[in-house]
């Protein structure tokens, strides 16, 4: 204890006694270096580290924000080889909401965000033909409408109908009138329909700005998604911060 002799009359000088005592602790306690477990941690992808994917899940989408709030994310696609690791098959950046992302759980009609969470992918449609598709698609018409009355049974559903009888249409979307509904994939938010939490989570071409909650990436990057994704794969996409997103 001779080497600790200088440290010590050093510390009892000290105005507060609280102080010298975590001088002393830290002098004391040797430096932890990182250890195996947190190199391994550091190797796996982001699928890996997530606490549940299904068992036969094969392909994957994962939508990051640096914070709540933001409308800037990484979007990146995930694909699962035989020998069960993941890799990353792309990388974009996506537009979310006006006013940015929010726990799903919290999120309500009409607010300009984008809901976090884990959701099916596995429905397509837009203007285009079908042509590669690998997900069933439903090509748009002048009658198509997707439903967001609270008071109709068809909330936060596709309808097919004009003039609008099951469905009021001025609070709904006129799918047509979208240029950037070219190709587009449906988020399963809400699909219990509960009211004033929403609906129309789409992913979808950019436009000229934000959007209202969907996600929008390039019309090239939608090219490519779209046509990626499997049903046989069965894909799903997950949205939210980093932290959240591996909780999930």
């Amino acid at each position: 204890m001779r080497s600790m002799g200088p440290v010590w009359r050093l510390l009892r000088r000290a105005k507060y006694a609280g102080i010298a005592a975590v001088l002393i602790a830290a002098a004391l306690l040797p430096s932890t270096p990182s250890g195996p477990a947190d190199a391994a941690t550091a190797a796996r992808t982001l699928p890996e580290q997530m606490r549940y994917l299904p068992a036969g899940q094969r392909q994957l989408i994962t939508v990051q924000v640096t914070a709540w709030g933001r409308r800037d994310a990484r979007l990146d696609l995930w694909s699962k080889r035989a020998d069960g690791r993941w890799v990353n098959v792309g990388t974009t950046t996506a537009r979310l909401g006006a006013r940015g992302m929010v726990p799903g759980q919290y999120r309500k009609q009409d607010t300009y965000t984008t809901p976090s969470g884990r959701y099916t992918i596995g429905q397509a449609f837009g203007r285009v033909s079908s042509t590669g598709y690998k997900v069933p698609y439903r090509r748009i018409t002048s009658r198509s409408y997707w439903c967001l009355d609270n008071n109709s049974r068809y909330y936060n559903r596709w309808v097919e109908q004009y003039p609008m009888k099951v469905c009021r249409a001025s609070e709904s979307e006129r799918l047509i009138s979208y240029p950037t509904y070219r190709r587009a994939l449906v988020i399963g938010y809400n699909l219990k329909q509960v009211r004033y939490k929403g609906g129309g989570i789409f992913l979808h071409d950019n436009g000229r700005g934000y959007t209202a909650g969907c996600v929008s990436v390039s019309p090239a990057w939608m090219d490519k998604i779209s046509l990626w994704l499997n049903s046989s794969a069965h894909p799903t996409i997950v949205l939210g911060t980093r932290d959240s997103i591996i909780r999930q």
